[in-house]
């Protein structure tokens, strides 16, 4: 059984093999009534035991940053996109593979992964707009693969509308976050309600318009996803993310 030090404390680690066998010999009420106690552990055997005993287990996080691949995968193709609604070349299957890759399965993979690391906001994200890419792929693929008819403005405004209220719901969570998520998030909404009122509408001018908005979004992003990367690398803020402390928008939330 684990060795007692002078103060009644556990030592879990200089101690001899802990097994389910030698444990029970041992009442559990004097671990029980210890002060909870957050330690690393390192084989998953000990983890199941000292679970049983009640005592608090804290594995430390040794995984990278994974916010800027979100970032830098919602910005770069929400950038491509958008020169598209201004107007800049037309409607290319080069848009709808880096929507599908960068775009859909990148900040998907971000969003699973901030998940395990427990933050909600950055998982919400990632996974949503993430998905939102691939919606955005099949919408536009499918007619070319001739499956269906071309998909109407009508529809096609209320889909966006749906993401306009969407990010509204982000961007009044977002307040939480720095400065320049915050505009990220703001400038998205706008987006998509210029985007939906121009469906509505049916004016190329109000479509051209949320273009520019939008490349604008994608700008702000892709700072912020450099931001971050460049700032973990030389260990100091390097680039300014508009916040005291410039607290990362991927990390473990209280």
């Amino acid at each position: 059984f684990p060795q007692h030090d002078t103060n009644n404390n556990i030592d879990y680690f200089n101690s001899p093999v802990i097994s389910p066998l030698n444990i029970e010999k041992k009442s559990l009420k004097d671990i029980s009534e210890q002060k909870e106690r957050s330690i690393e552990f390192t084989h998953s055997s000990e983890l199941g035991i000292l679970l049983k005993s009640g005592i608090t287990i804290a594995k430390k996080d040794t995984t990278s940053a994974i916010g800027p691949l979100g970032l830098l995968g919602f910005g770069l193709t929400t950038f491509l996109l958008n020169l598209h609604n201004a107007e800049v070349y037309p409607m290319s299957l080069v848009l709808l593979g880096m929507g599908a890759c960068y775009g859909g399965f990148a900040q998907l993979l971000a969003g699973i992964l901030e998940w395990f690391k427990g933050n909600n906001f950055t998982a919400v994200a990632f996974c949503s707009y993430g998905t939102f890419w691939w919606s955005f792929v099949l919408v536009h693929a499918i007619p070319i693969w001739g499956w269906t008819v071309h998909v109407d403005d009508e529809s096609l405004a209320w889909y966006l509308f749906a993401w306009f209220v969407f990010t509204c719901i982000m961007l009044v969570a977002s307040f939480t976050k720095p400065w320049v998520i915050r505009i990220i998030f703001a400038t998205l909404a706008l987006l998509f309600l210029l985007l939906a009122a121009g469906h509505w509408s049916k004016k190329h001018s109000v479509i051209k318009g949320a273009g520019i908005v939008g490349v604008i979004c994608a700008i702000i992003a892709i700072y912020a996803g450099g931001a971050e990367i460049i700032n973990a690398a030389w260990k100091r803020t390097l680039l300014p993310l508009g916040a005291p402390g410039e607290k990362m928008c991927g990390e473990i939330e209280e």
